[in-house]
């Protein structure tokens, strides 16, 4: 049926008004650029900035399709939404929808809300969190005084029963009383004991400081003999003489201290890598060392064996 409807049909004459016109078809060959593409069309789709997808990112804190990402060098640059490929806008568009799931804490809201108002990425934060950090342990900090934790009564009161222990409960209230009759007078004198204590608070601290320190001097004293004893009493180990010179370094290496009273060895042991080797030493140390004084042995009896046997010279 198909075959007959075409062969009845002439596709090259032009049709109008039921006529068949005499002007002849002329093709004019399609040019490969004006061909209508999907693809393009796609691409432009895809590039445009149409408000709705505008105000659709506006919404979700993307000023001007600025968007900031993180590179192949795991470093964060700032590109235009419509700059990137379809599948990585369509990973954005569908995070958008992921985010409408989640659930904050009102301290969590505050602090992205936070973020978002200062233009501010999480990493930028945390460094400038960190630096704030570092500012203030830098910054000298007021001491702090338990007398502070007083009132001006309580601190009168305090003062008061501590010289005259004799007094009643009564009796203190009623001094308090009188003095308090005129608070500018009373307000200076409990200025001034405030000021007595703290500076007792200061000697009681620094004798503490120095009571500390004896102990720890006297201590580390203790211990750095101990370690001159056992070196003079250890003329080997593992079968191998100590000459002085080592064991110096090694009472160097265990007690020279430097400006912040750490010693090489301690700082040895507060590395990871060199605190294993130090356990694998005291683990399998010794026996490590003789098989090695067995082995080492062993070659020097060979050795002394081969020399002791007969040369025969043959004529």
């Amino acid at each position: 049926m198909s075959d007959e409807f075409d062969d009845g049909i002439d596709w090259n004459s032009e049709i109008s008004d039921g006529k068949e016109s005499d002007t002849p078809i002329v093709e004019t060959p399609i040019e490969s650029d004006d061909i209508f593409s999907f693809d393009d069309l796609e691409k432009e789709v895809i590039k445009s900035t149409g408000t709705v997808l505008d105000d659709f990112l506006v919404s979700k804190g993307i000023k001007d399709a600025k968007i900031n990402m993180i590179n192949d060098k795991n470093e964060e640059e700032e590109v235009n939404f419509y700059n990137l490929t379809k599948e990585e806008q369509l990973e954005i568009l569908s995070s958008f929808g992921e985010e409408a799931s989640l659930t904050f804490s009102p301290e969590e809201e505050t602090f992205l809300k936070q973020l978002k108002d200062n233009d501010m990425s999480l990493a930028t934060y945390l460094e400038k969190y960190k630096e704030q950090i570092l500012q203030e342990a830098q910054t000298p900090q007021d001491p702090v005084y338990e007398i502070d934790s007083y009132t001006d009564q309580e601190l009168f009161l305090l003062d008061l029963k501590s010289r005259l222990e004799d007094l009643t409960d009564e009796e203190l209230i009623s001094e308090l009383e009188k003095e308090m009759t005129n608070e500018t007078l009373f307000k200076k004198k409990t200025d001034a004991l405030r000021k007595e204590y703290k500076a007792l608070e200061d000697q009681y601290k620094e004798a503490e400081r120095v009571t500390a320190e004896t102990q720890r001097e006297e201590q580390f004293n203790t211990f750095a003999d101990n370690m001159v004893n056992i070196a003079i009493k250890t003329p080997e180990l593992y079968g191998i003489e100590l000459e002085d010179e080592e064991k110096s370094s090694v009472l160097s290496y265990l007690l020279d201290l430097d400006e912040k009273g750490l010693s090489n060895f301690y700082k040895d042991l507060n590395t990871p890598e060199r605190l294993y080797e130090a356990a694998w030493f005291l683990k399998y140390g010794k026996s490590a060392f003789s098989a090695l004084r067995e082995a080492y042995e062993g070659q020097i009896e060979k050795i002394k064996k081969d020399s002791q046997k007969r040369i025969v010279i043959t004529k």
